[in-house]
């Protein structure tokens, strides 16, 4: 079990890596073949899905079945069903592009329907975009709620941007930061 689980990892992570140096196709493989360890797992099946959706043409067309699937084999969990949705609302929208071939990339409207994560916005559309500071300014207003988390994951989001640059986005991140040394205070307090 634990040597499959590792394989289906693996080729997921090498999938997304590929993505991440833009050879799509490449990573399309990847993830078609990591379903083969794990197609009745729903976590890791929406993995392969917003693998294929963040993708070309082709491979965001081929998503949908991943999606489908995944939405299935999770009993119709609410967190699948709204991403079927999500990607459902992309589909629509990118019919209305006639003219994309089936190697091209997703426009970037559909790519905002998918609601992907950070690490897609700063690959796709790089740290110094509005795009990019948009999805920042939102992951790290959603972080100040958290009772967990680390120095070390907090300036990891931010790699890459300059805060300093941006009062907005330096005072999420001051407030993420005092709030996580609050948390380890809290922690070593609380065990003394």
């Amino acid at each position: 079990m634990r040597s499959t689980r590792g394989i289906l990892f693996a080729y997921r992570q090498i999938g997304w890596i590929e993505h991440d140096n833009q050879n799509y196709d490449e990573a399309a493989n990847y993830a078609i073949q990591s379903y083969q360890y794990s197609n009745e797992n729903p976590e890791h099946i929406i993995q392969i899905a917003k693998l294929l959706a963040l993708n070309t043409v082709k491979n965001f067309r081929e998503a949908k079945k991943y999606y489908v699937a995944a939405l299935e084999k999770s009993n119709k969990d609410k967190y699948y069903q709204e991403e079927l949705e999500k990607y459902t609302d992309a589909e629509n929208a990118l019919n209305y592009f006639s003219q994309l071939y089936d190697d091209d990339f997703i426009p970037d409207d559909i790519i905002k329907a998918l609601r992907p994560g950070l690490n897609f916005f700063r690959i796709y559309f790089h740290t110094n975009s509005k795009e990019f500071k948009n999805k920042l300014i939102n992951v790290l207003h959603g972080m100040e709620g958290d009772t967990k988390g680390s120095i070390e994951d907090l300036d990891a989001v931010v790699e890459g941007f300059n805060i300093k640059k941006d009062k907005l986005v330096s005072s999420k991140y001051y407030g993420n930061l005092a709030r996580i040394m609050y948390l380890e205070w809290y922690k070593n307090e609380k065990n003394n």
